[in-house]
């Protein structure tokens, strides 16, 4: 009964949106009946694709890091305050190539990451990041994207995975030069 509501408040919506200079034929009716039911036959297709709203799957779960110089679960406490004296941002020891991950617990449809930097101090830290995405193997072989950078103070960088990227655990890594810190104030995994 729902749906049948649905149609026919879009049909006719739609029907006094085109408008008409002369009475509309039955042709021109079952014209804009079939365009709206297509409408909603594709928006409901894409809601139950989508299964729900977008959550943080990354919060306060498991996390990682190459090195400790601040504790990699202040990343995903729920607290993007960016300043360094706040005691919520997670940071590596200076080398090569540090990184930075999450286990999600359960593989997941994997939409953004959303990485807040730090805003005192060293924000061109935060530079030549890849984001990749690994399954229960832990092969971080697919990429969501990379963050060139170099990152400005409390920046929320935004990391948009390709399309239906799935996965359980998700990496940030430091991949170009040396002496590297690798330090981010909140980290987002944006999915279902």
């Amino acid at each position: 009964m729902y749906l049948l509501t649905v149609l026919l408040l879009v049909f006719c919506a739609h029907s006094n949106v085109h408008g008409y200079e002369r009475e509309p034929t039955t042709y021109d009716l079952i014209s804009n009946l079939t365009r709206s039911v297509s409408s909603i036959l594709h928006i409901l297709k894409d809601e139950k694709a989508d299964n729900g709203p977008l959550k943080n799957l990354a919060y306060k779960r498991e996390t990682y890091q190459s090195t400790t110089f601040a504790t990699s679960g202040k990343a995903v406490d729920g607290i993007s305050n960016s300043q360094w004296v706040a005691g919520s941002c997670a940071s590596t020891h200076s080398e090569q190539h540090p990184y930075w991950y999450v286990d999600l617990g359960k593989e997941h449809i994997i939409e953004r990451i959303r990485i807040t930097n730090r805003g005192d101090c060293c924000p061109e830290r935060l530079h030549d990041v890849d984001v990749t995405v690994a399954g229960h193997d832990k092969r971080f072989d697919a990429v969501c994207g990379t963050f060139s950078g170099p990152g400005k103070a409390s920046e929320k960088v935004v990391v948009q995975c390709p399309k239906r990227t799935k996965g359980r655990y998700v990496r940030l890594q430091i991949t170009k030069g040396s002496n590297n810190v690798l330090t981010v104030c909140e980290v987002e995994v944006m999915g279902r």
